[in-house]
């Protein structure tokens, strides 16, 4: 099995826990992720790490159905879509939410030189809880910039210096 960004084949395996809890061994995480991972969460398990440029895979693939339902029902879905807008613009955001993007950053940093990083593209942002939390490690320079489809977000985005 070779990488998809670069074709190496050295990989090295992560449990992927939800971004909560980076723990030491595959065991305690992989005891967390049965613990507390919803089970209605379809992004969990090992994850095959390119060791040259660390691109990162599932180990087993989603059905893309299973995808699809996933984001419609957590992201894509317009019942409440108004309202996470405006909470967000206001910088109201769950502890869970915030603590996820705590984790992507800590997990994003065990691979990458913060002071180095002179861009950012987060594809699907939504609320970019992960840009405005890299904002706060990345190189001061560093430009933030999201590929989201939703118009609604770009007033949040220039609120939070972040390009659409």
């Amino acid at each position: 099995m070779t990488c998809t960004a670069c074709s190496s084949n050295d990989f090295r395996k992560k449990i992927y826990d939800h971004h909560q809890v980076n723990y030491r061994t595959e065991t305690e995480s992989k005891a967390f992720v049965d613990k507390t991972v919803p089970h209605n969460y379809i992004f969990k398990g090992l994850v095959r790490v390119c060791s040259t440029c660390g691109h990162g895979e599932l180990e087993t693939a989603l059905p893309p159905q299973k995808v699809a339902e996933y984001y419609d029902r957590a992201f894509w879905g317009k019942s409440n879509l108004t309202q996470r807008v405006d909470d967000a613009i206001k910088g109201n955001f769950s502890l869970t939410h915030l603590a996820r993007a705590k984790r992507q950053r800590e997990f994003i940093a065990e691979y990458v030189n913060m002071a180095d990083i002179k861009s950012i593209l987060e594809i699907g942002a939504g609320d970019a809880l992960l840009s405005r939390e890299l904002q706060l490690y990345c190189a001061p320079k560093a430009t933030f910039d999201v590929c989201e489809p939703g118009e609604h977000w770009l007033p949040y985005y220039k609120k939070n210096g972040i390009v659409r």
